[in-house]
């Protein structure tokens, strides 16, 4: 699409181009000190005017995510990258340092470059592993596309995208100078796609971002998303519901059995009994009927599609003997002694 920024000029670029993300990203913290802290997420965005998003006075792009987070954060005015260009950018952004500093101002890397960000570096990313951090990247990576230089190698978890620009494709090189080999779509460090034309190039932004569902095996669950935005009239999408191997919850409804040969029937209306006091199966024989078929039916299944857990040989508990260890009670006692 074409982009119009505020003085005027004119980019033409794809939403790749707009919208190529750095994400750092926390799970559980895997140290006491680091549970504190908070997840940190870093959008970093090429050839984008100051005017070209809502929170900085855009009316022709909608951007309702940003708009609320400068309005419930803080939105600088007068802020500043390091280098207009990708790759310097980039390594102010990883590094903390000029560019120029560290040997990668001036230009950018192209494809097969023997230019890379030197892994000696301390990367933003290598700094908050050793706070407990789990951390990926996601987008363009324009700092080097040999294995060395590539984001596994510096700090980086996962990472999924592009190693350089999303015009630096084996078509033709910006305004016809150069051609270049074929763009890679990389996982971790294993290309599995090319960019070779503009159709391709149109996917990279879905391809990036849209937690793919395997293809490979059944996936019970479904997406809930528009339930939890709190989207209006928006419902679940499942029609039925199974639970442990002997319960179903569909609409209304919910049914269960156990004992000796399921013998013993329970069914409640949860509309009107969320409590589950009223057993309604004497009074609901058909619907009795239909739901244990429909149970029957799903362990069926279950059974006929069952993927087998992992085993180890001679497995160990991770703690046979606690030693001098001190006692959780002990533990939190003294941490709060500390802090006080």
């Amino acid at each position: 699409m074409t982009m119009k920024t505020k003085d005027g000029l004119k980019t033409l670029s794809t939403p790749i181009v707009t919208l190529w993300l750095f994400l750092l990203a926390t799970v559980f913290a895997q140290t006491s000190q680091a549970a504190d802290k908070p997840n940190i997420v870093l959008f970093f965005t090429d050839d984008m005017g100051y005017g070209d998003i809502g929170p900085f006075g855009s009316t022709t792009h909608a951007t309702p995510h940003l708009d609320r987070m400068a309005k419930e954060g803080i939105k600088f005015t007068d802020f500043y990258v390091s280098s207009t260009a990708c790759t310097p950018s980039r390594s102010a952004l990883m590094t903390g340092c000029y560019a120029d500093r560290i040997g990668m101002g001036a230009s950018v890397v192209f494809p097969g470059d023997k230019r890379g960000l030197n892994p000696s570096e301390i990367t933003i990313a290598e700094m908050l592993k050793t706070k407990g951090y789990i951390t990926g990247c996601f987008g363009k990576w324009h700092l080097g596309d040999q294995p060395d230089f590539m984001p596994l190698k510096q700090g980086f978890d996962e990472y999924e995208g592009i190693p350089y620009s999303n015009d630096m494709w084996s078509e033709v090189g910006r305004q016809g100078r150069k051609k270049h080999p074929p763009l890679p779509y990389i996982k971790q460090d294993k290309v599995v796609a090319y960019i070779p034309d503009r159709n391709s190039q149109a996917v990279l932004c879905d391809a990036v971002t849209d937690a793919e569902v395997p293809s490979d095996r059944i996936i019970d669950g479904k997406d809930i998303l528009d339930i939890l935005l709190g989207k209006e009239g928006a419902k679940s999408p499942h029609d039925t519901l199974y639970y442990e191997v002997d319960g179903i919850r569909q609409g209304k409804w919910k049914f269960v059995r156990y004992g000796r040969g399921g013998r013993t029937q329970e069914l409640y209306n949860l509309d009107d009994d969320l409590g589950e006091e009223n057993n309604l199966a004497g009074q609901f024989p058909e619907k009795v009927k239909t739901m244990q078929a429909k149970l029957d039916k799903h362990k069926q299944s279950i059974k006929a599609n069952v993927r087998p857990a992992a085993f180890v040989e001679d497995p160990k508990p991770i703690l046979a003997d606690p030693g001098e260890l001190p006692t959780l009670f002990e533990y939190r006692k003294g941490s709060n002694t500390k802090a006080h």
